[in-house]
């Protein structure tokens, strides 16, 4: 799935001093998105496809699984981050994908998701960094089950 440029949001949680960098190094294309941290206390940073409204979220079916995925570059491990929108239109966290390793070249990670909760309407996942390193993202996939 190809989202539009617009529809990425760089965040994360917790006391953390970070950096985030449009970077030529990328999987395919022309740009991948770095995350550098420098001090970390608590927390993670990470690039989530947008919980803004409109086309940026993939609508999803509650009850439904799916297969998330991304290419990384980083010296720390990293994992897949899922939040869902709910009925009423709030964002929750909903749970993060096992650990996936380090890796100096470019690595996919893909993980499928146990069904969506009752009344979930829209994912928004992303790959996170959540210790001192630097992470590089790019070319990332959703494909329903």
């Amino acid at each position: 799935m190809n989202w539009l440029a617009g529809c990425w949001q760089l965040t994360g949680t917790g006391t953390n001093t970070f950096a985030w960098a449009r970077t030529s190094t990328a999987h395919s294309g022309n740009w991948g998105e770095n995350v550098s941290i420098t001090a970390l206390t608590s927390g993670d940073r990470k690039m989530l496809t947008s919980q803004a409204a409109g086309a940026c979220s993939p609508r999803i079916t509650a009850g439904s699984t799916y297969s998330l995925g991304g290419w990384y570059e980083s010296n720390q491990p990293a994992r897949i981050i899922v939040y869902y929108q709910n009925s009423s239109g709030s964002w929750t966290y909903w749970m993060q994908s096992p650990q996936f390793a380090a890796s100096s070249g470019w690595a996919h990670a893909t993980w499928t998701t146990p069904a969506l909760p009752a009344g979930a309407t829209a994912l928004s996942f992303g790959i996170n960094l959540a210790a001192v390193g630097s992470l590089t993202t790019d070319d990332y996939t959703m494909t329903g089950s």
